[in-house]
């Protein structure tokens, strides 16, 4: 009898299980996504978003199982698993993505985008139309534009509030030509580094500081704790864009296309509103804590300053494009 009791309630708890999994076990489209950043990072919790979203709008009928902290490789792999069509969904850094899209590039172009809520206007515009038919080329389908916030320039020797302060300094950028020239154009000297060899450089002295948003400068390269000098010259938002295999997509019934979609546009808001804002709070906190001294500059100038980079890459990047992003703001 004792025996039979046992069975029983091991049975029940089998059973409850079972009811508590069926919506994963039935899901019928089940999909990966890849993510660079570590879980509860702000990308990471755009994802979590996202996937959480995707699952609730289909009811259970697709799930996104994300992949964090570069498991699956790293931006550039990314790109290529979507073009293949091994993999569903990935978050890239525009830089990361421009050997794919080279118009991708424009999100580095100094003083075109001027705020988080100048960027969120782009996908919705001529200019974001301009953007996804060149990603569609490639084989992404865009959906959502995520922030990192705006990037400002730090550096371990002394505070940056006009663009002649920064001669003789070495600044790490992105491997980007636009990028390089942008901080050569503004004074100082411009070059690429892997991000793994950015921390073991400015303690050694080899580079003098580089270009960061608050919040990967403070919480997430940590940076803070070299370099005491950050200058809020707000010259550029990096664009991160999280994108879908087309070749995947377009193969989803309509239904769950839309549903993948609601939750992209879901995303943005969310990362918009919620994730960046808290977290650029925090990163001013973690500054404040390592005695980082926040330097405000003359904009005006180092607008001018930047001025012919502005010129040889808008022929590039196409004037309609570039003059569709600045006309957001007016």
């Amino acid at each position: 009898m004792k025996r039979e009791k046992t069975f029983l309630v091991m049975m029940m708890v089998v059973f409850l299980l079972l009811l508590l999994n069926v919506k994963t076990w039935s899901a019928e489209y089940i999909m990966k996504s890849a993510e660079i950043s570590r879980e509860g990072l702000s990308h990471s919790l755009a994802q979590k978003y996202f996937a959480k979203r995707v699952e609730e709008i289909t009811e259970g009928k697709a799930k996104v199982n994300v992949f964090y902290g570069g498991t699956l490789g790293n931006e550039r792999n990314y790109c290529e698993q979507l073009q293949l069509g091994s993999l569903d969904f990935a978050k890239v850094m525009a830089t990361n993505g421009t050997a794919f899209v080279p118009i991708f590039e424009v999100f580095g172009m100094p003083y075109l985008v001027r705020s988080t809520d100048h960027y969120y206007k782009i996908p919705d515009s001529f200019a974001g139309k301009i953007i996804q038919d060149e990603a569609d080329k490639a084989g992404f389908v865009i959906l959502a534009y995520w922030d990192t916030g705006l990037e400002n320039i730090y550096n371990s020797r002394r505070p940056i509030t006009k663009p002649e302060d920064l001669k003789g300094l070495k600044i790490r950028t992105r491997e980007s030509p636009v990028l390089i020239d942008t901080v050569n154009a503004m004074g100082g000297s411009g070059a690429p580094l892997a991000t793994p060899e950015v921390f073991t450089a400015l303690q050694t002295k080899v580079f003098d500081g580089g270009v960061q948003s608050s919040v990967g400068f403070a919480m997430v390269f940590k940076y803070a704790e070299i370099c005491k000098y950050y200058s809020l010259t707000e010259h550029a938002l990096e664009g991160t864009l999280f994108m879908a295999s087309k070749k995947r997509f377009d193969k989803l019934p309509k239904e769950i296309q839309n549903a993948i979609r609601q939750a992209g546009r879901e995303s943005m808001e969310y990362m918009h509103r919620q994730v960046t804002p808290a977290e650029e709070r925090e990163a001013l906190d973690v500054m404040n804590k390592y005695g980082v001294k926040l330097n405000k500059v003359d904009k005006e100038v180092f607008i001018k300053s930047v001025a012919p980079v502005q010129a040889k890459y808008k022929t590039k990047f196409r004037g309609d494009l570039i003059d569709g992003i600045a006309n957001l703001i007016k």
